[in-house]
């Protein structure tokens, strides 16, 4: 059986980054003004902005951003070791390279999304992906990489590039939840 973006995996996210209290600052669909702000700064991020070069282990890779907007969160690892989970109602997880399960977790979806940039076509859109979909988005030394797909497309047996980033991603962020619940 697939998963699914409404199995209990992806619906317990919910749960560790959604704020508690009060609801002021968001948009008419939930989606807070902050979670907006920081996203795009990721886009307009540059490696050198972070201080980053191409390395023997990621010589194009960068970054990589997924959107999961049916669980209203964006996901990104750096080449730098920071992953960060950011919550569309405000909440923000970020890890900082100490957990070295979680820092292994985003190195091998760096890893993949390396590995995989051959069958991901050029992006220009920075918009958030339809609800049901995700968006996986590659940044390179030389560009982006960005491919939308609906969650069926994503999760399905025979997905390659997409398949693998999913497969990655989730392994991400089990590690972030794990670090999150255990105060790692």
């Amino acid at each position: 059986m697939s998963p699914s973006f409404d199995d209990p995996y992806f619906h317990s996210i919910r749960r560790w980054v959604l704020p508690s209290g009060p609801r002021e600052g968001r948009d008419p669909v939930g989606v807070t003004r902050a979670y907006i702000a920081i996203r795009s700064r990721v886009f307009a991020a540059s490696p050198a902005d972070l201080g980053l070069t191409p390395t023997e282990r990621l010589p194009r890779v960068w970054a990589v951003l997924v959107d999961l907007p049916s669980e209203r969160v964006t996901l990104v690892c750096v080449a730098d070791g920071t992953t960060s989970l950011y919550a569309a109602g405000g909440g923000v997880i970020i890890g900082d390279g100490t957990v070295v399960a979680l820092t292994d977790a985003a190195a091998r979806l760096l890893d993949t999304a390396e590995r995989v940039l051959g069958g991901l076509p050029v992006g220009t859109s920075i918009g958030l992906p339809a609800r049901g979909s995700a968006a996986f988005t590659v940044f390179t030394y030389d560009g982006m990489l960005r491919v939308e797909v609906a969650e069926s497309e994503a999760l399905g047996p025979a997905v390659g590039a997409v398949g693998d980033l999913y497969a990655a991603t989730r392994a991400v962020v089990t590690e972030l939840r794990l670090a999150n619940e255990t105060g790692r």
